[in-house]
């Protein structure tokens, strides 16, 4: 008996060890796809995505207030605000006024329109001292649509002698 046992074990111990079967293969990476910023679609509307570059000045009788190039597309509103606010002139009544002192702002928001490729939603907002009052602010602001032509221009009008001009690149 003592062989056979000798035999079954050199006959194990020959034997070869099944390995564990191979993990499967990992999956492809995605593929990247790029497209032109003018392909893509935006994640709201489905709409392409639009954007277009404008040359943007703002005067008032005095001069002008700002002049810069503002990107705007169909994916939000582009913008610049500046704003400055000082003390109210001693020489009030009171020595302060209600106001708590003068300010100068101006805020320029611009968005391409969904209706036409050329027309451009415009909101301005123009504050400046209230000579007449101590500490007063008086305001124009302007909220319309315009068309700026690919390579044209196009001025926008409001009270207090406040204009707008885009130019588009």
């Amino acid at each position: 008996m003592l062989i056979v046992i000798a035999v079954q074990a050199a006959a194990i111990i020959s034997s070869p060890i099944a390995a564990p079967p191979a993990p499967p293969a990992p999956p492809a990476p995605p593929m990247l796809v790029q497209s032109s910023p003018r392909i893509m679609m935006t994640p709201r509307t489905g709409q392409p995505d639009r954007r277009v570059t404008l040359d943007v000045t703002v005067r008032s009788p005095e001069g002008l207030l700002w002049k810069g190039p503002l990107v705007v597309g169909n994916r939000g509103q582009s913008g610049w605000t500046q704003t400055k606010t000082e003390p109210a002139d001693p020489t009030c009544t009171g020595g302060e006024s209600y106001y708590g002192g003068d300010r100068d702002m101006l805020s320029v928001q611009l968005m391409l329109a969904s209706d036409d490729p050329a027309s451009i939603a415009v909101t301005a907002r123009w504050a400046r001292p209230d000579q007449a009052s101590c500490g007063g602010t008086r305001t124009v602001e302007i909220r319309s649509k315009v068309i700026v032509p690919d390579r044209g221009s196009a001025t926008l009008s409001g009270d207090g002698g406040l204009a707008i001009e885009l130019q588009r690149r």
